[in-house]
């Protein structure tokens, strides 16, 4: 298929010629289903490299594919330019989180701030940080707030592992290099920018997406406080075991232990429903 035709009317044939429904191809790429939807229809013309090496992975494409529909992507914007070499970016979602339960006050909380982010009325968009023990589904949260059909995310969902509790967690500077590539700056650019450059390159991009990013696991607000974004429509999820206090004006999501019946739920999700038996306490005689 050649590239003169217009981005959404390719990515479409792409994925029918799969056999592939949007709900599939967002589960397969990361990238929700209102966001393909809205590709596919042409209301979103700018999606970002990030996000058509994420459709790319879904849709199983060549090498050539891939570079046809990065080029249909380039063409459909204002002043376009040849396409680049494609690589992969490691900063998309992981696939489908399928042990996620409960949390549904939560989820309803960050899908408020993804609405208000969305419409940029206010000046710095919003920014959540989600807290909790090991194990209480910092992560699944994020993602599945992410990956929803309803989030307003049109120009896709973004995570970097910040490896907190690593020996050397990542820093700012190292994720920021990260995401610009997968937003579409090349190699080129990257190494001719300072770090401070490259921090103003990262907003400056940033503050035209409207999109999620999720900081996960981040071990201290100095590793997420560069990230924050200044401008736009970029909602930023941080996911965390500590509160990180110092960082204000963002809204606290904290999690506690699951309820039993969610407890419950989770146990069936991760071992299969037909191979868990719930207990029903001691036998007596």
């Amino acid at each position: 298929m050649g590239i003169t035709a217009p981005f959404g009317r390719l990515l479409r044939a792409l994925r029918q010629s799969r056999r592939l429904t949007i709900e599939e191809l967002a589960e397969a790429s990361g990238i929700s289903g209102r966001a393909i939807g809205d590709m596919e229809r042409g209301r979103s013309r700018r999606p970002h490299r990030g996000t058509i090496t994420a459709l790319a992975q879904g849709l199983d494409l060549d090498e050539a594919a891939h570079a046809d529909l990065l080029a249909a992507a380039r063409a459909a914007r204002p002043g376009a330019r040849p396409a680049e070499p494609v690589r992969t970016t490691p900063h998309t979602l992981p696939r489908g989180v399928r042990d996620f339960v409960g949390r549904q006050a939560e989820l309803t909380e960050l899908r408020a701030l993804a609405r208000e982010a969305a419409e940029g009325a206010v000046v710095a968009p919003p920014v959540a940080v989600v807290s909790g023990p090991p194990g209480s589904g910092k992560t699944s949260l994020a993602v599945r707030l992410a990956e929803e059909p309803s989030t307003p995310c049109p120009d896709g969902a973004f995570l970097v592992d910040m490896r907190g509790l690593d020996e050397r967690p990542l820093p700012a500077e190292q994720a920021v290099a990260g995401l610009l590539g997968s937003w579409g700056v090349g190699d080129a650019e990257l190494a001719r920018l300072t770090a401070e450059e490259r921090l103003a390159r990262y907003h400056d991009v940033a503050a035209g997406l409207c999109a999620v990013l999720v900081l996960d696991n981040a071990g201290s607000e100095a590793q997420a406080r560069p990230l924050l974004p200044r401008a736009g429509r970029l909602l930023v999820v941080v996911t965390s075991r500590r509160t990180l206090a110092g960082l204000e004006g963002v809204r606290r999501v904290t999690l506690g232990a699951l309820r039993p019946r969610e407890s419950a739920a989770l146990l069936r999700a991760v071992v299969g429903a037909g191979r868990w038996t719930p207990s029903r306490g001691p036998r007596t005689s």
